[in-house]
Parts: C-alpha cells; structure tokens; sequence
C-alpha cells in the first residue's frame, strides 16, 4: 500500500479530506495525491503523522510499528534461554503445544489471583 493510499484511508477514518489535510498542513493542493509512488519528503510525510499521530513508518508501511516495538522492548526477548524454549515451543506440532499453552495460561491466571489477594490490585 502506498503512502497515498495510507493518507486517503486515514483521512476517510477520521472524516476529513485531503484537501483539507493539505490545507491544513500548509501543503500545496494535490501535494499528496502527486506523490509518486512511496516516496514524499520526509518533512511532509512527518506532518501527517503528527496531524493523525501515527509513525512515519506506518504511513510508509501500513504497519503500526508502535505497538511492534512495544513488544520487541521487552525484557524477556533479551534472554536467550526463554528465547531458545519460546522457539522450540513455537516449532512443536499443536497437540503437543496447545496443553503446554493451556498450562501457561492457568498459571498466569493463578499468580495474578495470588497477587490481587494480596494487594488488592492486578499489576501482573
């Protein structure tokens, strides 16, 4: 998907168009709709994205790499042993990998039980 397109489905989501964008944004009519290709300045192409509060890369990509980069963050993906069991868990067959899931899944539950009791809140 192209910027352009990325831009005109943004601004149908948010009832404006794109002219008004460009108004807005002090940009010339039909600025973004001549926009070849994938390529705008990069000046302008950050005024959208602060105008729809997205990243750059989205309007670039289509993907939100917000919350991707939110995920890649994590403490837990810079420890190579649970990374090694996370990736031979993710290659098992699903009927050996689904009960080790559900496993996982009542223990979380149980240990945000325990600290809830506990504190009377749901921090983990």
């Amino acid at each position: 998907m192209e910027s352009a397109e990325i831009i005109r489905d943004l601004c149908a989501k948010n009832k404006t168009s794109i002219a008004r964008l460009e108004k807005e944004l002090g940009l010339g009519n039909g600025t973004i709709a001549s926009s070849k290709s994938n390529y705008m300045r990069s000046d302008r192409l950050k005024a959208v994205a602060d105008y729809f509060h997205v990243s750059m890369e989205y309007l670039m990509t289509g993907v939100d790499v917000s919350i991707e980069s939110k995920v890649t963050e994590h403490p837990c993906l810079h420890d190579l042993a649970f990374m090694d069991y996370v990736m031979k868990l993710w290659n098992l067959p699903p009927e050996r990998k689904d009960p080790i899931l559900r496993q996982i899944r009542l223990e979380t539950m149980d240990y945000r039980e325990e600290v809830k009791k506990k504190d009377g809140s749901l921090h983990a």
